[in-house]
């Protein structure tokens, strides 16, 4: 949990140096979090189809994307806007500005990204 507050507040403090405006900072914040996990999630699931563990042709792919994008939003919202608890985390300074935060900030969509690629080309090869 430390984590994702973590790594919540370095994109909460990049978008707010970037946009200069309260208002959809905070939200943006939340998306930064939860767009990469749709490269972790497309890894896993091809991995699963390439494995043979689950027979991805079963099941409808946009449901389960548009399902996992809402419960996604819905578990941040949780977390972060609810009761304006963002502010509260973009107040501690002195436990998330940390340089370990920061690095994991620039990885975490970088190792989505990997993982979604090899992901897909591990899909190719098993399709070739």
């Amino acid at each position: 949990m430390k984590v994702i507050r973590a790594l919540y507040y370095q994109y909460y403090w990049w978008q707010m140096r970037k946009e200069k405006d309260d208002f959809f900072v905070p939200l943006l914040a939340v998306l930064c979090l939860l767009i990469p996990i749709f490269g972790i999630f497309g890894f896993i699931a091809i991995f699963a189809d390439v494995t043979g563990v689950i027979d991805l042709q079963k099941y409808d792919m946009k449901m389960v994307i548009f399902s996992i994008f809402i419960l996604g939003l819905a578990l941040l919202w949780w977390l972060f806007l609810r009761k304006k608890q963002y502010k509260t985390i973009a107040q501690e300074h002195d436990i998330y500005d940390k340089s370990k935060y920061q690095t994991l900030a620039v990885l975490y969509p970088v190792l989505s990204a990997i993982l979604f690629f090899s992901g897909l080309y591990m899909g190719f090869v098993h399709n070739s």
